[in-house]
């Protein structure tokens, strides 16, 4: 698990070191650095001071470690829950109130209570036990403050270690907030560990929330609502009573700005409405978003062959809209770049002069020779079910040029279930009776009708042709001007078309594997 290791710090010893001098500097002093649980990651304990200053000492913390990384090439991420299955990043905040003028530790009780209400509150007192019942009454209302992203709560999960009800306990590490008082430790040090927040969370609003939540329990005179957790109890044990605390960010944000909510009182309407408001952007751009594990669940997979231009951003978008938009068939896309870093310069087309005839000729007979492509497909099919063995069918899509090729890989022993050739170039009808799989042609204006109808006609199987004749040939990959309308309403409804039909054809059974 990576966990502490006196070794590990020395292997970037001149970044650590960076670090340090760069804080002192600061007056930002680093008073514990070591190493945690989890491949590279640390945990800095900051050197004490007052709230404002401690805010101002995380932030620039965050910095320096930032800055000084990128002359190392090193990435510092402070993301809650980076990597799943391994330990997230935390924010644990160190709380005392400080009499300024005598300089005692008001958390303190100096004379050991006889009669607590929990035993291991005996030394702390009356306005510890109150700002730790303000603590607990408000804290299941600002999570959005101390886990504002949608990450944070994929750190907040069973069997992590990490705080996820409302719980506290003496020198408990897996409670929401950790006592830490004498017998174990000296008077001076008696302290509230609020274990909820993560290294993603904003210091000053967790430190703020803490304050408000903390006083207005000690203004309000509440008590501590859960018992402690047992010693070596996790949280969900027998002893925990607290309630779960909010799962998602959606969750949260809906407690958060609810009309009774604790924040309320604690910030006012006016922080909770526009906080609350960024919280529900970023939940609604969630919401919207496909991430990479929906994509890798995909069972069906398209292989997309570019046309002779390559990786153009139109073709790019083109790929994403395969991937993600039936909402019922999810594809895993895959793109090889058969030219290698060379394609076909965009310039010569269309070949209007002798010059850009001669070299777009030349590039046909060498580096986009249909042969050599069709020789590799399988080849390539293969190696991407070796790696993803969760695809279950393929389709193939082709653009121009790489319609061509979509013929030829469509024919007997295909590992493809159904194929689509884009505005294509090179049309032959006397490819079309060997073709085994059901296949789609969208001509545009500039492809020949004679032959394209004759390969129509030739097509034993099952096929679509839907001709998009206001459109120039190449308008689905590198040629489409999509600052243009009507050219992108086209382009849209030409993808649309496309997904119609591997929705029909790709999806209920699977195709051979190479």
């Amino acid at each position: 698990m990576f966990g502490y290791s006196l070794t590990r710090p020395t292997h970037n010893q001149e970044y650590y070191y960076g670090i340090f001098d760069a804080c002192e500097k600061f007056r930002c002093g680093i008073e514990g650095w070591h190493t945690e649980s989890g491949p590279g990651v640390f945990e800095a304990a900051l050197q004490f001071g007052e709230i404002t200053q401690m805010a101002d000492r995380a932030a620039l913390f965050k910095l320096t470690v930032k800055s000084i990384a990128s002359k190392f090439g090193i990435t510092p991420c402070f993301m809650a829950k980076p990597r799943a299955g391994l330990p997230g990043n935390s924010g644990h905040m160190h709380v005392s109130l400080v009499d300024q003028k005598t300089g005692k530790n008001l958390f303190y009780r100096e004379t050991e209570d006889k009669n607590p209400p929990y035993p291991d509150l005996r030394y702390l007192s009356d306005t510890g036990r109150h700002f730790l019942a303000g603590l607990l009454e408000g804290l299941p209302d600002i999570m959005p403050i101390v886990a504002p992203t949608v990450n944070s709560y994929k750190r907040l999960v069973e069997n992590f270690w990490a705080p996820v009800t409302v719980s506290w306990g003496f020198e408990h590490r897996a409670a929401s907030i950790r006592l830490i008082a004498p017998p174990t430790a000296s008077a001076k040090a008696t302290r509230f560990e609020v274990r909820v927040a993560g290294a993603d969370a904003n210091p000053y609003l967790v430190l703020g929330a803490i304050l408000a939540l903390g006083w207005r329990g000690v203004e309000k005179k509440l008590e501590i609502s859960v018992p402690p957790l047992g010693k070596g109890e996790d949280v969900g044990g027998a002893s925990d009573k607290g309630a779960r605390l909010a799962k998602s960010l959606k969750e949260a944000t809906a407690r958060f700005m609810a009309k009774d909510s604790v924040a309320r009182e604690a910030f006012g309407d006016e922080f909770v409405e526009h906080f609350g408001g960024t919280r529900e952007h970023e939940i609604r751009a969630w919401d919207e978003a496909v991430t990479d594990w929906e994509v890798k669940s995909a069972k069906s997979a398209l292989l997309v062959i570019y046309d002779i231009f390559g990786f153009f951003p139109q073709t790019l978008q083109g790929a994403d809209i395969l991937a993600h938009s039936d909402q019922e068939h999810q594809y895993q896309v895959f793109m090889p770049d058969f030219f290698e870093g060379k394609p076909a310069d965009i310039s010569w087309y269309p070949p209007d002069t002798k010059d850009k005839g001669e070299k777009l000729g030349e590039f046909f007979k060498t580096t986009a020779a249909p042969p050599k492509t069709v020789e590799r497909v399988p080849k390539v099919v293969k190696e991407i079910n070796e790696k993803y063995s969760s695809i279950q069918s393929w389709g193939v899509v082709g653009y121009c040029w790489g319609g061509k090729i979509v013929n030829l890989t469509s024919q007997s022993g295909t590992p493809f279930r159904a194929a689509a050739a884009c505005h294509p170039a090179m049309v032959d009808p006397a490819d079309a009776p060997n073709i085994t799989i059901p296949i789609a042609m969208l001509p545009s204006k500039d492809e020949d009708k004679d032959a394209v109808a004759k390969w129509e006609q030739g097509v034993k199987g099952k096929k679509l042709v839907k001709w998009f004749d206001d459109q120039v040939h190449g308008f689905m990959a590198a040629r489409g001007d999509l600052e243009d309308e009507k050219v992108k309403k086209q382009y849209e409804k030409a993808y649309n078309t496309l997904l119609h039909f591997f929705h029909e054809n790709m999806n209920d059974a699977p195709s051979s594997k190479i």
